[in-house]
């Protein structure tokens, strides 16, 4: 009787791991087709602004609104207009000095109204602003116990397209694979750092 069990017991792993392994084997297979909508999306432009492609986010507002921004470069504005009408919404002038100065802002990245990121020729680090203009925190890079710094990941001469992932107060920044800055083996994939603490991570 007890042969018999274990004969059935093992029956029973045999199949069990050969289903596993089928499922392992056999990867999923997804086909996408991109279809032209025929629309084109237009956005009216004052005469002082300057369109600058390596920066423009698109977000949801408290409204569910699609947002779309983009930076005026070399005049510090960052322009918002409701993705949906093309309409203007707001533009926002940031202080070049004094208390609440950003001085030359080299790049940016928005969650939201009051969660914007900034970074700075000025300051090495991202620097959280809200449409008020209002500084809200700065956040140095820092530098790792290995004597690694970090590379601003959405600048114009490193991955404008590459911006930062913000998760539970920590912030995940890219880091390019630059051999004049750093040698790249010792160059991570991304840093991690605590917005709380203002702490490196990784």
């Amino acid at each position: 009787m007890k042969l018999y069990y274990i004969y059935f017991l093992f029956i029973f792993i045999l199949f069990s791991c050969k289903k596993e392994n089928n499922t392992t084997q056999s990867p999923k297979e997804y086909n996408y087709n991109l279809l032209s909508s025929g629309k084109i999306k237009s956005f009216p432009l004052n005469s002082d602004t300057k369109y600058n492609p390596f920066y423009l986010y698109v977000f949801e507002d408290e409204n569910k609104r699609n947002i779309l921004s983009f930076l005026n470069y070399n005049s510090n504005q960052i322009l918002f207009y409701d993705f949906d009408t093309n309409k203007h919404i707001l533009k926002v002038d940031f202080e070049r000095e004094g208390p609440n100065g950003i001085n030359a802002i080299s790049g940016y990245y928005i969650q939201d109204f009051n969660n914007i990121y900034l970074s700075s020729y000025s300051y090495t680090g991202l620097i959280k602003v809200d449409t008020a203009k209002h500084i809200i925190q700065k956040i140095p890079y820092g530098t790792t116990d290995s004597g690694y710094k970090i590379i601003p990941s959405y600048t114009a001469s490193s991955h404008p397209y590459v911006p930062p992932i913000i998760m539970n107060d920590k912030i995940y920044i890219t880091q390019p694979a630059v051999a004049h800055i750093h040698p790249i083996k010792e160059t991570p994939l991304s840093v991690i750092i605590d917005s709380n603490k203002n702490n490196l991570l990784l």
